[in-house]
């Protein structure tokens, strides 16, 4: 007699049964994910601070990052002259951004240290350096 080849029936259930198990976690996983939270919303904000400050650089001229305190910010090159919009920025929703005005010079450096509160967290930006933590 010739073996015959293929899958028995046993291996046909466990595989099914693996398969089952991992569409249920994936499927709960999807289910339970919230859309943005406080944190990821920070990051996002820092991204755009770090943003701001990398221009200002480029570019050799101030560059601003104006919170305006509800779900909106801006990022303006050259805020004493020419003052022109670069980008207007909306926080997720159900968050909000405390009002604050960062000035980066064409150093990098910021016109001060700052905290600003995204939602549960925060982004703090280092008066001399400019460094960007969220938490």
């Amino acid at each position: 007699m010739r073996p015959v080849k293929g899958f028995t029936v046993i291996e046909l259930i466990v595989a099914l049964v693996i398969v089952g198990i991992l569409a249920a976690v994936a499927v709960g996983r999807i289910l339970d994910s919230p859309t943005i939270d406080g944190r990821e919303a920070a990051a996002m904000v820092g991204s755009d601070i770090r943003l701001t400050q990398e221009l200002a650089m480029a570019n050799v001229v101030t560059h601003r990052i104006t919170f305006n305190g509800t779900g909106s910010y801006q990022i303006i090159r050259d805020p004493t002259g020419a003052n022109t919009t670069l980008a207007t920025r909306t926080i997720p929703a159900g968050l909000t951004a405390s009002a604050a005005t960062v000035d980066f010079n064409s150093l990098g450096e910021p016109n001060g240290g700052f905290t600003i509160t995204v939602g549960s967290s925060s982004v703090t930006v280092a008066q001399f350096t400019g460094r960007v933590d969220y938490t």
